[in-house]
């Protein structure tokens, strides 16, 4: 008896060795040491400046030709429509006469359907234009003189040659419609209105970024980047127009001298990158395949799915559950971000939480469930680590870019998205990052805010800020 619970107990010990051989694996790939970031930034503000000068890089460095900014002196009614991610939102504000006040806002969240992800494009705008005019007839709300001023936020890649025109370039995240790419979108959303029956003044045009900045801009002078850190990932800063060599020749600049730049850091590719084998295997099953590498490792939309691919190479060569792997640990997709997010957190002795998780997902039993907890927590916590760091640095090199990484003087980068507002560990990790790599004295004055509602409350304050002519502050 004494030798069969030696063997047992010698069999367990094995198969916990493989385990932490396999985490420590991982982790000496992911985890990202201060020189790795130091690397890496300096080779994205590197790419960053090719693409501001139209020389080759995989950061598409897009002048948002914003040139200027809302002050907080506008006021009015306006819409906003706002798709780039899993939802589609319709927007109503009204901003008060009272400085960077929002007097009345209004804002409806749609499930996108399926189908709508791979129809023709007009299909797309139709539904888009529609949800507009029925959300706007249902609050009795007309805009001036019965023709609603309208802010669009796309957050999809386009090259602008106005405030209100441009060029799709890409459909990214799970979008895929013919008929768009190389259309411009505000004709497009105009002809869908045309359609709808109601006539609109589509003054603006802007992706996430570009909004998140513009809405923190209205309440905060100080804010010069706009993040998103949600289902994807992007940036906006604010650049000097004489480092910008790819602006249309049409575009006049006057007396302006800074200019919104959307990086499109989502599609980042280097060789300093932390890919590891199951990164690999997850971009080949994605519709956009060797693409937005950088996004991939960060974004929400993935996040998850790494954790689980992780777990499941755990259970096949490091026999996390013995001799066996539980089917539902190999269904692609079945650990979504949100739920990776409350195996972190939970802190508890039992593990209570992750438990449930991890029951729910993979339909483990309890005592299955049991056994992979602390695999699990180790796991979430090295793919949100890594996903924060790298965040990190790419926010340390648009501050570099702007010659403000020394903390000489006060920034706000504003941040948007479910994973910077909801997954603690992953904000706390990101400040850490900015810590190691800038210093803490330096960090201390970049100001990480969370802008909730940023993309459609900049499409609101910017179209604010052309129709009321309230735009005396350069960007």
């Amino acid at each position: 008896m004494q030798r069969t619970t030696a063997t047992a107990g010698d069999a367990v010990l094995k198969e916990q060795r493989k385990q932490n051989d396999l985490l420590e694996e991982y982790r000496t790939k992911m985890e990202m040491p201060k020189s790795q970031m130091a690397a890496l930034r300096d080779e994205i503000v590197r790419q960053m400046q090719a693409g501001l000068s139209g020389k080759k890089s995989s950061l598409l460095m897009i002048p948002s030709m914003v040139d200027i900014l809302p002050t907080g002196k506008e006021c009015g009614e306006f819409f906003a429509i706002d798709i780039g991610g899993t939802n589609f939102r319709t927007v109503y504000m009204a901003l008060s006469e009272e400085h960077g006040k929002v007097a009345e806002v209004t804002m409806k969240q749609y499930e996108i359907p399926e189908e709508l992800f791979t129809c023709h494009a007009s299909k797309l705008y139709d539904f888009m234009a529609s949800a507009l005019v029925k959300f706007a007839k249902d609050l009795g709300r007309a805009g001036k003189n019965g023709r609603p001023t309208v802010g669009f936020c796309f957050s999809f890649p386009c090259t602008q040659t106005s405030l209100n025109s441009g060029t799709l370039v890409k459909w990214t995240k799970s979008f895929n419609n013919p008929g768009g790419i190389g259309e411009d979108p505000v004709r497009m959303l105009s002809a869908a209105f045309e359609r709808a029956g109601m006539k609109v003044d589509v003054d603006v045009m802007l992706n996430d970024t570009v909004g998140t900045l513009a809405a923190a801009r209205y309440f905060d002078p100080d804010a010069m980047v706009g993040v998103i850190a949600g289902t994807g990932t992007n940036a906006g800063y604010v650049e000097d127009i004489c480092n910008i060599g790819t602006l249309p020749k049409s575009y006049k600049p006057g007396d302006k001298h800074h200019m919104i730049i959307n990086t499109e850091w989502g599609a980042l590719t280097s060789p300093l990158l932390p890919l590891t084998p199951v990164d690999m295997k997850l971009d080949a099953i994605t519709p956009n395949v060797g693409e937005q590498h950088f996004e991939k490792l960060t974004g929400g939309m993935y996040m998850g799915e790494i954790a689980r691919r992780i777990l499941l190479q755990l259970a096949e060569e490091a026999e996390l559950f013995g001799g066996s792997v539980p089917e539902g640990l190999r269904k692609e997709w079945s650990l979504s971000t949100p739920d990776m997010c409350k195996i972190d957190h939970d802190n508890s002795l039992m593990g209570s939480s992750a438990l449930r998780v991890l029951q729910k997902c993979f339909n483990l039993s309890w005592p299955q469930a049991f056994r992979a907890r602390h695999a699990a927590k180790s796991v979430a916590a090295l793919v949100s680590t890594r996903s924060a760091r790298l965040s990190a640095t790419a926010i340390s090199a648009a501050l570099r870019q702007q010659k403000r990484d020394t903390g000489s003087a006060r920034t706000v980068v504003a941040v948007d998205g479910g994973v910077f507002e909801h997954y603690t560990a992953y904000r706390q990790q990101l400040r850490n990052a900015l810590e190691d790599l800038l210093g803490k004295a330096a960090a201390d004055n970049i100001v990480l805010k969370h802008q909730p509602d940023g993309s459609s409350m900049g499409a609101v304050a910017l179209a604010a800020a052309v129709a009321s002519g309230h735009m005396e502050r350069e960007v």
